[in-house]
C-alpha cells in the first residue's frame, strides 16, 4: 500500500521501482489508482487486524477503511470521503519478503497519527501471521514556511510523505521559518574510498553521505565510484538521494590504478551503454596525462549514441583543451572539469545542452598547492589551464550554458566552498547558487519547490544570495519529507 501524491495506492506484495534510481516510486495523478501491481485478493482492512500493542486501545481512536473484502477502489473512495475527520498524509510500507502488506491509521486523541503496518492475508491453508510483524510507526508531517528560492515568493509547505504540497495539514510540525532553498546539489562528488585507487567501502561510504546531508545536500550525483554501490545508497535516512555512474571508464593506460575499467577502444562504446542501462549514468575519461592520447572522436560519438539509446547519459572527464574538443563535438550531456577549454565553444555547449561542472574550488586549491613550488609552477602543464579556470567558469554561465555546482574533494560536504568559488570567479550568487539547488536538480531530473515535488529543502535565517555565510548554518535540513538532525532524520 503507498501513498503518494493524494492517492491512497494498494499493492500485493511489492513497490514500483521503475524510478528506483532518485528511491522514489511511480509518479501517479490526483484521483487515480496505481493499477501496476496485482491487487491483494483479500485486504487486511478490518476486523481481521490483530490487536493493538498493550496500552494503546484506549489512548486512540481507530479508525478502518472497509473490510476483509473490500475492493481497492472502495477502500480508495472511503479514504477519500472520510480523510478531512483526522488527516490527509496517510502511507504504507511493503516488504519485498512480505506477500501482501496491510495498513491500520491510528489517531491519537492529540491529533497524532500512527501507521500500523504489517503482512497481509495469508495464502491458502496457512494460518494469517496475526502475532508477528506488526508495528507502529508515528506518522510525522513537517511544515516549513518562509521565502522560497528562486522566486523569493512567500511559501507554507507541509511534507505529505516525500512530496510538498500547499494544502494545510493539522497538527502539522512547523519545523524551520525563513529562506528555502529546494536542496542543495552536489553534481560531482565520489563518496566511499579513502584515497585514489582504493576500493569502495560501505564505512566510509556513509560517513561520506551523511557529511554531504549535514551540509545541506539532500541529492548528489557520483561521475564515478570505487565500485558498485550498497542498496540502501541513495534510499537510505542517512543518505542524500543519489545518481551514479558506476565505476569509471577510461582508456588503456590512463587513470588512477585500481580504479575503473579499461575496456578495448572498439568495446568501450557498449561498456558505456551497458552502465548506463543499469544506472542512468555512464563515465568516460578521455584524457589523462599531458602527453596521453585523447579519446578519438568516433568512439565518443558511438558511445554518446549507445548510451543515448538506452535512455541514458554521458559524463566525461576532461582537463585539456584537445579532450574539451572532442566532447562538444560528440555531444556528451556534461563535461566534468572541462579545464582548457576553448571559450569560443562554450555557445555551441549552450545550444546543445550540454552541462559543465567545473570541479572550480577543487582545481583553485590544486592550483595554489602547485603555485607554492615556483620552479614545480614554471613547468606544470596543469598551470595554464587552471589560472585560466575562473573565467572560463563565469564565461559558461554567461554564454548560457547549465553549470553545475560540484566539489570532488575529500572531506565531503563542502558544496559551500564551490559555491563560494564560482562567486569569487565572478558568477552571481544567485547563479552560483542556483548551481548547487534549484538548476542542479532540474538538470537532473527533480523540481523545485512546488506542489508534488519531493520534499527536499534546506531553510536558512536569511537570504544565502545577498549573505553567502548563511549557507553554513542552515536552520533545517529535511529530505524526503524527514527532518535530518545529523545522525539520522528525525
Amino acid at each position: 500500500m503507498r501513498y503518494e501524491n493524494g492517492v491512497l495506492g494498494l499493492a500485493h506484495g511489492s513497490v514500483d521501482r521503475r524510478d528506483e534510481r532518485l528511491g522514489g516510486g511511480r509518479r501517479i495523478g490526483a484521483g487515480q489508482i496505481d493499477r501496476s501491481h496485482a491487487m491483494a485478493p483479500a485486504l487486511q482492512l478490518g476486523n481481521q487486524f490483530p490487536p493493538m500493542p498493550g496500552g494503546m486501545k484506549s489512548a486512540v481512536q481507530q479508525h478502518e477503511f472497509g473490510h476483509s473484502t473490500a475492493s481497492p477502489e472502495s477502500v480508495y473512495e472511503a479514504f477519500i470521503r472520510r480523510r478531512g475527520e483526522y488527516i490527509r498524509t496517510i502511507f504504507g510500507r511493503c516488504r519485498a519478503n512480505i506477500r501482501a502488506c496491510a495498513i491500520r491509521i491510528v489517531i491519537t486523541a492529540s491529533g497524532k497519527a500512527f501507521a500500523v503496518t504489517g503482512p497481509g492475508p495469508a495464502p491458502p491453508g496457512e494460518r494469517d501471521p496475526v502475532d508477528r510483524g506488526w508495528h507502529a510507526e508515528p506518522m510525522a508531517v513537517l511544515r516549513v514556511r518562509g521565502f522560497a528560492l528562486p522566486s523569493g515568493e512567500p511559501v507554507d509547505l507541509y511534507a505529505d510523505g516525500d512530496r510538498w504540497t500547499s494544502d494545510p495539514v493539522a497538527g502539522a510540525d512547523l519545523v524551520a521559518e525563513g529562506w528555502i532553498v529546494p536542496g542543495l546539489v552536489d553534481a560531482h562528488t565520489h563518496p566511499g574510498a579513502s584515497d585514489p585507487g582504493r576500493p569502495l567501502d560501505a564505512g566510509i561510504l556513509r560517513e561520506d553521505l551523511r557529511a554531504h546531508l549535514a551540509s545541506g545536500v539532500t541529492l548528489i550525483r557520483a561521475p564515478g565510484l570505487a565500485g558498485d554501490p550498497p542498496d540502501w545508497f541513495g534510499r537510505s535516512d542517512d543518505s542524500p538521494r543519489a545518481l551514479h555512474a558506476g565505476p569509471w571508464i577510461a582508456q588503456q593506460g590512463q587513470f588512477f590504478d585500481g580504479w575503473g575499467r579499461r575496456p578495448a577502444t572498439a568495446d568501450l562504446p557498449a561498456v558505456a551503454a551497458e552502465q548506463a542501462a543499469r544506472t542512468g549514468w555512464a563515465k568516460v575519461v578521455i584524457d589523462w596525462l599531458a602527453d596521453d592520447d585523447v579519446m578519438p572522436v568516433a568512439v565518443l560519438r558511438a558511445a554518446v549514441a549507445r548510451v543515448h539509446a538506452v535512455g541514458g547519459r554521458l559524463a566525461v572527464h576532461s582537463q585539456h583543451a584537445a579532450g574539451g574538443r572532442v566532447a562538444v563535438e560528440a555531444g556528451v550531456d556534461s563535461l566534468e572539469h572541462g579545464m582548457g577549454l576553448d571559450p569560443e565553444l562554450l555557445p555551441r555547449m549552450a545550444a546543445r545542452g550540454i552541462a559543465l561542472t567545473p570541479t572550480l574550488s577543487g582545481i583553485t586549491e590544486s592550483l595554489r598547492r602547485i603555485n607554492a613550488d615556483p620552479e614545480r609552477a614554471r613547468t606544470s602543464w596543469y598551470v595554464p589551464g587552471a589560472s585560466a579556470h575562473g573565467r572560463l567558469t563565469a564565461a559558461a554561465v554567461e554564454a548560457g550554458v547549465t553549470v553545475l555546482a560540484g566539489t570532488d574533494s575529500r572531506p565531503h560536504g563542502q558544496i559551500t566552498r564551490e559555491v563560494r568559488a564560482l562567486v569569487a570567479a565572478g558568477v552571481s550568487p544567485h547563479e552560483a547558487i542556483a548551481a548547487a539547488s534549484w538548476t542542479a536538480r532540474s538538470y537532473l531530473g527533480l523540481p523545485g519547490l512546488q506542489e508534488g515535488a519531493p520534499a527536499d529543502a534546506v531553510v536558512f535565517d536569511a537570504d544565502p544570495r545577498t549573505d553567502l555565510g548563511q549557507l553554513d548554518k542552515p536552520r533545517a535540513v529535511i529530505v524526503r519529507g524527514k527532518l535530518f538532525t545529523g545522525g539520522r532524520p528525525a
